[in-house]
């Protein structure tokens, strides 16, 4: 009679190198037997929150046992021109470029953003001033102005 070998629940493994969760892979086959010996894989079936992908791994010490952690998100302060121009709607775009017929600094400061190697820096108080500018002539909505000075990323709910 053969024998039936009926695998067991499934572990989580990440595959940690240079401090960073690499990998996961989930499986009820122990990770030794899917991989060559040496790789640096960790169980973290048990560890939460879950670590995923691009975290941080801290190794045990003394004191602590080994941990896991998110990365942390810096928020964007610089973008190019045109991925800032890309941010716009056609019908804001269409707006602000109605201003630019009659105002030179707008017209001046679209070209700007349309030529290669520009940056938009979000956090200079010059562009405040010129979307404040947008909005107080109906090409832009205080809402959408918003929006763009953090480079189109609205927080998580």
């Amino acid at each position: 009679m053969d024998e039936i070998t009926v695998p067991g629940p499934a572990r989580t493994y990440a595959l940690v190198e240079n401090a960073l969760v690499m990998q996961l892979v989930q499986s009820s086959t122990p990770i030794s037997e899917l991989f060559v010996p040496g790789m640096p894989w960790r169980d973290v079936s048990d560890v939460s929150p879950a670590p995923q992908v691009g975290w941080s791994y801290t190794p045990a010490t003394d004191t602590a046992a080994e941990s896991y952690s998110a990365p942390v998100v810096q928020p964007v302060t610089s973008i190019s021109g045109s991925a800032f121009l890309a941010l716009l709607s056609s019908d804001e775009l269409t707006a602000i470029t109605k201003v630019a017929i009659s105002d030179a600094g707008t017209l001046a400061w679209l070209l700007s953003l349309s030529m290669a190697g520009s940056v938009v820096q979000l956090d200079d108080p010059a562009l405040k001033t010129k979307l404040d500018a947008l909005v107080s002539g109906g090409a832009l909505t205080a809402d959408r102005e918003s929006v763009l000075l953090v480079g189109g990323v609205t927080p998580a709910n």
